[in-house]
């Protein structure tokens, strides 16, 4: 099932197998679970050698501090908030990149992204509700990893792809820099912008240090 804005969050049909639909329910079902919304880990409490996790810190949604005891801690907040979670917890020794030393942010790298939009003429409708990012056909021949860069002088690369992710109502609408900026007429004109223009972007990742 594809609504036209199916892409990077929750679907309120259920219809993406994603931790919402295939995980939570059966978590929730679970009498030593609890879902604690609204929150945000501070850090990662270790035991008094520094080598084992012991629990967390955290801050619920009025700021009040509580600590979690914990046999297991998971740390999968993508990596730049891992990075920034294992640095406010004193875990392991931070990337100098004058020295070369230290291994907590290490490589990081962060992807980049560049493009151009195409205006189209007012007969041609580019409907961006016709499909969704999960219909999307990409080639990954010339990524970071699987091409030889010996000789080509950079590092890193990207991909080809065609991809829709849907018209969002606010978001998708790219205003001309000749159209008025207000107005009724200049939200009519504005409007018109979301069905008739096309956008070409390319992404890489650059890396910041390491």
């Amino acid at each position: 099932m594809f609504c036209g804005f199916c892409e990077r969050y929750a679907c309120e049909h259920y219809a993406k197998a994603s931790p919402q639909t295939i995980v939570l329910p059966k978590l929730l079902a679970m009498p030593n679970y609890e879902l604690r919304t609204n929150c945000q880990v501070l850090r990662i409490n270790l035991d008094s050698t520094g080598k084992k996790a012991t629990g967390v810190t955290y801050a619920d949604g009025s700021g009040r501090e509580f600590e979690q005891a914990a046999e297991l801690v998971l740390v999968t907040a993508f990596p730049l908030n891992n990075v920034r979670m294992l640095l406010l917890s004193g875990i392991g020794k931070p990337y100098d990149p004058k020295t070369g030393e230290g291994v907590v942010g290490r490589n990081y790298s962060y992807q980049t992204t560049g493009g151009a939009t195409v205006f189209m003429d007012e007969s041609i409708n580019i409907n961006p509700f016709m499909a969704s990012g999960a219909n999307g056909t990409m080639i990954d021949d010339f990524s970071g990893d699987n091409i030889d860069h010996g000789r080509l002088g950079f590092i890193g690369g990207q991909y080809v792809g065609a991809i829709m992710t849907n018209g969002r109502p606010i978001e998708f609408i790219r205003r001309h820099r000749t159209l008025p900026s207000g107005g009724s007429n200049g939200n009519r004109q504005s409007r018109g912008t979301t069905i008739t223009r096309s956008s070409s972007s390319s992404t890489g990742h650059q890396p910041l240090a390491g």
